[in-house]
């Protein structure tokens, strides 16, 4: 198995508490980054003449600006709707994933992709014993 030794992950937080009625909608404030790129490609050789060898340099600045807002709608569930609306969001996401294993692009084969299992066959499976270990 091939690990991913060069992943890279970048970890942005939001800490807050909040009243909000049922479904009414918070829009907790944007996390905001600006990054700037700097890159110079240069004939090898040419571009080391003095003077004459910024004809030969190309300099590239990009600026990349990111916002990201977190938007809240809460839902107190009954009993009754709670199930319905569980089982609809499990049913999507199970859709979307054999939507991807249809779609693969190859890189990571169809079988090897994660897939849900249907809904009746999860809540019929038993339980997992529970040690009691950390692992």
């Amino acid at each position: 198995m091939i690990g991913a030794v060069d992943l890279v992950t970048n970890k942005r937080t939001l800490k807050t508490r909040v009243l909000v009625p049922d479904n009414s909608i918070l829009v907790l404030g944007g996390l905001i980054t600006d990054e700037l790129r700097e890159s110079i490609d240069a004939v090898p050789g040419l571009s080391k003449i003095p003077i004459l060898g910024e004809l030969f340099k190309n300099r590239t600045t990009n600026t990349i600006k990111r916002n990201l807002m977190i938007f809240i709608r809460p839902r107190i569930l009954n009993d009754d709707g709670g199930q319905q609306i569980s089982s609809e969001k499990y049913n999507y996401l199970r859709a979307r994933q054999i939507e991807s294993r249809r779609t693969s692009d190859g890189l990571t084969p169809a079988e090897q992709m994660p897939l849900l299992p249907e809904l009746t066959d999860y809540l019929q499976a038993p339980l997992p014993e529970y040690s009691g270990e950390g692992s």
